[in-house]
């Protein structure tokens, strides 16, 4: 997929942006569009859930012990430019933090977008290692 690739050519760099997506006035709809964002190529608004989708993916997510999307109860922030190391090790940490997010089976990888630091941030080029 990526062969012949100019360096930069697939994967977009930005800092990390974090949005508070819901402060939760429907917390169901809010539940619903989570699960949908697990399946879909973009986060999925709380606004777009039909009675249909209510009904459907409600009584689907329920039964099948997809219950993660109902403990998004107070507020939901969508991040994007992390990575899965960051959310899996540093935000899974935490005893509240819950989180969804795009299917790498279900989600087509057009272009990855990444947050790529600045070599500056690790090494300091004016310094040379210490000898031993």
């Amino acid at each position: 997929m990526f062969d012949g690739a100019r360096p930069g050519e697939f994967v977009e760099t930005a800092p990390p942006r974090v949005t508070l997506r819901n402060a939760f006035a429907h917390p169901f709809d809010s539940a619903i569009a989570a699960a949908r964002t697990c399946y879909a190529p973009r986060l999925i608004s709380p606004e777009e859930i039909t009675d249909k989708q209510r009904t459907n993916i409600g009584a689907a997510t329920f039964h099948s012990g997809h219950h993660t999307v109902y403990q998004h109860a107070h507020f939901e922030f969508g991040l994007e430019n992390v990575s899965r190391q960051f959310v899996w090790s540093f935000l899974h940490a935490h005893p509240f933090y819950n989180s969804e997010q795009q299917s790498q089976r279900y989600v087509r990888l057009d272009r990855a977008q990444a947050y790529v630091p600045a070599v500056s941030l690790f090494f300091d080029e004016k310094r040379t290692p210490a000898k031993s």
